[in-house]
């Protein structure tokens, strides 16, 4: 088919414009809304404009700062005097006390108690017995002998005796301070941490004190991004979608063949 004449064409489709419409459609918000938004802008505006509101941490009290003191210098003594405890109580659970080799003070207080026996022996039992001897003639005979073998067995089961009645009972005593001294070894065992926790606990206290200056500075530095964001969030709702649309269609007069 032959092309139709430039003004047939034209006419059949729509016009010498070409072969699309375009339409064009505006929304704005509502005239109630508009001075609304205006003082929303403003305020916002003012608002960002000046001086923005910063936070601020509280100090350590007074008290806070003493017990952080107070703790730190009794660290050092407290850990000593645990020490002690624990060697002392250490020596009483191995058992150092039983014995008058490893407790001199057990073997101090035999000595002690021993001494006037031994010194009645040597100053008058046995002074009496050579004595006697001379006096009867019998000097170096055997009952001469016999009475010294008798009066040191009389000095050993006497010596025997008193260790007897200090060892045994002090034997007694160290078994129940041993019983005791092991029950109590994991509780003063756990005690000795107990400064280094308490300082820890400080330690804690004032890291938490720094990360909190540092988080509010880096809140404070954060505002201004957090104001603008704020502000650019208010745009949508406030203007309502308002905005231009264009749409480009066909012509609906446009035919073809």
């Amino acid at each position: 088919m032959p092309p139709l004449p430039e003004n047939l064409r034209d006419s059949f489709m729509g016009g010498s414009g070409g072969g699309t419409n375009t339409s064009t459609s505006t929304t704005s918000l509502p005239k109630y809304l508009k001075q609304y938004s205006k003082d929303i802008t403003s305020e916002a505006q003012n608002l960002y404009s000046g001086a923005l509101p910063q936070q601020n941490v509280a100090p350590l009290t007074a008290d806070q700062q003493a017990a952080i003191t107070a703790t730190q210098a009794q660290t050092a003594p407290t850990t000593a005097a645990l020490g002690t405890a624990q060697n002392a109580n250490t020596a009483i659970a191995s058992g150092a006390n039983l014995s008058p080799s490893t407790n001199q003070y057990l073997e101090q207080y035999y000595n002690a108690a021993a001494a006037p026996t031994i010194e009645n022996y040597e100053q008058a039992v046995a002074p009496n017995i050579l004595s006697n001897a001379v006096a009867s003639g019998g000097l170096g005979s055997s009952g001469e002998e016999q009475a010294f073998t008798n009066a040191q067995n009389t000095l050993g089961q006497n010596l025997g005796n008193l260790a007897a009645n200090i060892y045994e009972p002090a034997y007694e005593t160290a078994l129940g301070q041993q019983e005791t001294a092991i029950g109590q070894a994991p509780a003063l065992a756990t005690a000795q941490y107990t400064p280094s926790t308490e300082l820890n606990t400080v330690g804690t206290q004032q890291q938490q004190q720094q990360q909190n200056v540092l988080n509010t500075a880096y809140a404070n530095a954060m505002a201004p991004y957090n104001a603008l964001s704020t502000q650019a969030g208010l745009i949508g709702p406030l203007a309502g979608g308002s905005g231009s649309q264009v749409t480009v269609s066909p012509n609906s007069q446009q035919t073809s063949k």
